[in-house]
């Protein structure tokens, strides 16, 4: 595959351009508050499946949970501590992103998240100025374990196909499901086996 024959690239945000702390928030939630998880999970196993795909709102849906967590704060006090956890950007990657940029490959974001984290990372985080756009599974309606999220996201993007595009993401599956509909997807280890595939590729 030569160079010039990308137009696209794809990045997964969580684990990806948002660096991961090793622990998903209920994890946190659960030590920090002394929550059994497995009545944490309550909520992420059901209701939040619907809120990620954009068929239920997190604010209607996760009230109802407070209760039973023994959680003694306002909800936006838990939605602050819930996305907060992971808001730090890998500015090694945003910096080649906008190298790549500056080439004219065109650079998109694509993540599974509900409205309110997805409002959080432009409002807040400011991550949609490094891309050329930003896509959320509670937008398209589709996890990115499914081939339809990947078919829903170049309608949008318009001027490109699947084998003109690359795509990182650190979940095997999201790489499978890309990889079915035609998309060079790539396993995302860690920055500098990225930055050394960029390097191959590019020069930068």
């Amino acid at each position: 595959m030569e160079k010039n024959k990308i137009k696209v690239i794809l990045f997964d945000a969580d684990g990806v351009v948002v660096k991961s702390k090793g622990k998903k928030f209920s994890e946190r939630l659960s030590k920090v508050c002394g929550i059994p998880l497995e009545t944490i999970n309550l909520f992420f196993k059901n209701e939040f499946k619907s809120c990620v795909v954009g068929k239920a709102d997190l604010r209607e849906e996760l009230p109802r949970y407070l209760a039973l967590w023994g959680w003694k704060g306002a909800l936006d006090e838990l939605l602050t501590l819930w996305f907060s956890w992971e808001e730090e950007l890998n500015e090694s990657i945003l910096t080649l992103i906008q190298a790549l940029r500056t080439q004219g490959i065109r650079c998109y974001l694509i993540s599974e998240q509900e409205r309110y984290r997805a409002r959080y990372f432009g409002e807040t985080m400011g991550v949609k100025k490094h891309f050329d756009g930003c896509f959320f599974s509670c937008d398209i309606g589709h996890k990115k374990s499914e081939r339809i999220f990947y078919e829903e996201v170049f309608k949008r993007i318009g001027g490109a196909m699947p084998k003109e595009t690359l795509f990182f993401d650190d979940d095997e599956k999201n790489v499978e499901a890309a990889r079915e509909l035609g998309v060079h997807a790539y396993f995302y280890k860690n920055f500098e086996d990225f930055k050394q595939t960029i390097h191959q590729r590019y020069g930068i």
